[in-house]
């Protein structure tokens, strides 16, 4: 698509009157005013849900640290064992969560 693409709208009359009398933004403006502001709030929100999945992830990370450290609390060998490899498993599985969701946005 080229970068000088002009979106044209046309609305049918009575679709046209309706815009008129009902669509106005907090500054005033018209039609324009309303689709700039309703982009920007869909841009926000994508953002913010990508920051939601990546902190979703790096907290399963931090999860899997937690039980790692649990490790120094007990003295039995098989619980010891459990509590690491278990901590190991889910931190190797969020890192891979991360680098994927993060190569998947980079697309």
């Amino acid at each position: 698509m080229s970068k000088y693409t002009q979106y044209v709208f046309k609305p049918r009359d009575e679709i046209a009157d309706w815009i008129d009398e009902n669509i106005l933004d907090e500054n005033g403006n018209g039609w324009t005013g309303w689709c700039y502001d309703k982009i920007y709030n869909m841009q926000r929100k994508q953002y913010q849900h990508r920051i939601d999945k990546l902190g979703f992830r790096v907290l399963i990370v931090l999860m899997g640290m937690i039980l790692v450290s649990f490790s120094y609390l007990v003295t039995n060998i098989w619980n010891y064992v459990l509590l690491v490899s278990g901590g190991m498993c889910i931190i190797v599985i969020g890192f891979i969560m991360v680098g994927l969701e993060v190569k998947n946005e980079r697309k």
